[in-house]
């Protein structure tokens, strides 16, 4: 009996861990660059009128800016002509005191005063609607785009002090569409830092085909992304490996004179003694209408690459870019700067 438990035991162990295996997809990156059938169709420069761009989204025909040094939302069409601002700095009723998170939904935008600690709604066409307080203690909050039949989701950080100290913890969750925190899904990072950058593990994309959430994680060496289904249950890993790479003392100290105020996550990891293996980072990734995943990645000496997948997760191609971050909009893409958007109208073929 003690002999037939053993073996029933191992049975269960092996069938796991099979289970495991089959869930976790290896594959190199398609190291092909892309040709593209892509021409400019419209630019948005940072000038007197648009001092920083800080979060952007379109809707309709027009591109909506958050700037947070004017707290004001500028409205361009996809041309980069100018249509109107709304929004100005205090503490009264629609004014900010820190903007960043937005989002339109049903005609109405729905920003988040992280100073505040309020919800300021607005009609598309800049009309102020009212102020609201979120329901739970939210530091910050990130909304998908792509929007499930019934709610949203969106990325929460919530802070809390325990015994004295300060804890982040951060949370996929699902929303109501009045915005009022539903669920809980996925716990994506705890942290003790007073600030902290949002980085891979808090990144996600809803793929609009199936409703599959998307989210990669932080590794060294391979890029790994994780899908879920919408209730925040585990689907499968695709994992990717990508060359480890060590750099000369002089090539770290140029590496260091370069890096811009969005990698200074690398600056903690670095020092010219000790020059640890180049980490990939994962700065966006999301969902075109087609299916198809875009994946924005730092690269070997900060030389960023967009990856691009089908439908099957299958790596198609890439193309080098100077942006850190871009949107997906129809036919549209718009590759953001620290000087510009530029909004490309594109067509993906392959070199091959």
């Amino acid at each position: 009996m003690k002999y037939f438990i053993k073996i029933l035991m191992l049975m269960i162990v092996v069938l796991c861990f099979g289970v495991g295996c089959a869930a976790k997809q290896k594959s190199a990156l398609k190291e092909t660059e892309l040709d593209w059938a892509k021409k400019v169709v419209g630019k948005i420069e940072l000038n007197d009128d648009l001092l920083e761009i800080t979060n952007y989204k379109c809707y309709n025909d027009n591109i909506y800016i958050v700037d947070n040094i004017a707290k004001s939302i500028h409205v361009y069409d996809f041309s980069g002509s100018h249509q109107f601002s709304f929004g100005s700095e205090g503490v009264g009723p629609g004014e900010f005191s820190g903007i960043y998170q937005f989002y339109i939904i049903d005609d109405m935008i729905v920003t988040y005063d992280y100073e505040k600690m309020k919800y300021i709604k607005y009609a598309v066409d800049g009309a102020f609607i009212e102020e609201s307080d979120p329901k739970v203690n939210i530091y910050t909050f990130w909304l998908e785009e792509n929007e499930f039949p019934k709610n949203l989701l969106g990325v929460v950080t919530k802070r809390d002090k325990v015994d004295g100290q300060l804890i982040e913890k951060t949370m996929l969750c699902e929303f109501y569409r009045n915005f009022d925190l539903k669920k809980e899904l996925i716990e994506l990072k705890t942290s003790t830092n007073e600030i902290d950058f949002i980085t891979e593990g808090n990144h996600f994309s809803v793929n609009p085909l199936n409703n599959i959430i998307s989210i990669p994680q932080k590794k060294i060496g391979k890029i790994e992304i994780d899908h879920y289904d919408e209730y925040g249950n585990y689907i499968s890993t695709n994992m990717f490996s990508y060359p480890k790479i060590k750099y000369s003392n002089a090539e770290f100290l140029d590496i260091k004179e370069t890096l811009d105020w969005h990698n200074k996550m690398f600056r903690k990891s670095y020092s010219v003694n000790d020059i640890p293996p180049f980490k990939n980072s994962v700065r966006q990734l999301k969902y075109d209408d087609h299916g198809y995943l875009w994946l924005l990645v730092n690269t070997d000496k900060l030389q960023d690459k967009m990856y691009i997948f089908d439908t099957n997760m299958n790596s198609v191609g890439f193309y080098y870019t100077t942006a850190y971050d871009f949107i997906l909009h129809k036919d549209l893409n718009l590759e953001i700067t620290d000087e510009s958007i530029t909004i490309y109208k594109y067509k993906l073929e392959s070199s091959d």
